[in-house]
């Protein structure tokens, strides 16, 4: 009788098909983390070539006034052509570091267990 609900082995298979899944999720979709930081650090260096020559600066000014170029960037809407140029002057500064994306990965991957943490804390010391 223990061995057919696993009492034996004090084994939760609901637990751990739950576990499985969040861990083949995460580790499917960890590449859009590196995508991220790879399109950012592409776009400093593209940033910096248009900074070069004045119709490249011009270009990428037209090029981030359009809505589907920054759709998330609604602030870049209202600004004149030098604060825009300086927003992204700020904003395309430098590259991010490796560690940045190793870090942001780590947390990615492990989401799972810090939300599962914090409600096994939450539950059993509320008081």
């Amino acid at each position: 009788e223990k061995l057919a609900t696993f009492d034996i082995l004090n084994f939760d298979i609901g637990q751990t098909l739950v576990t499985i899944f969040f861990i083949w999720a995460t580790l499917s979709t960890r590449n859009s983390e590196r995508e991220k930081w790879e399109k950012f650090n592409l776009e400093v260096d593209n940033v910096a070539n248009a900074l070069k020559s004045e119709d490249e600066t011009n270009a990428m000014i037209e090029y981030s006034r359009n809505i589907s170029a920054y759709l998330y960037d609604e602030a870049y809407k209202d600004l004149s052509d030098e604060e825009l140029l300086d927003a992204l002057k700020k904003k395309y500064k430098r590259k991010k570091p490796k560690i940045y994306l190793y870090w942001n990965q780590f947390f990615y991957i492990t989401s799972f267990y810090w939300i599962a943490f914090f409600i096994f804390m939450v539950i059993n010391y509320i008081n």
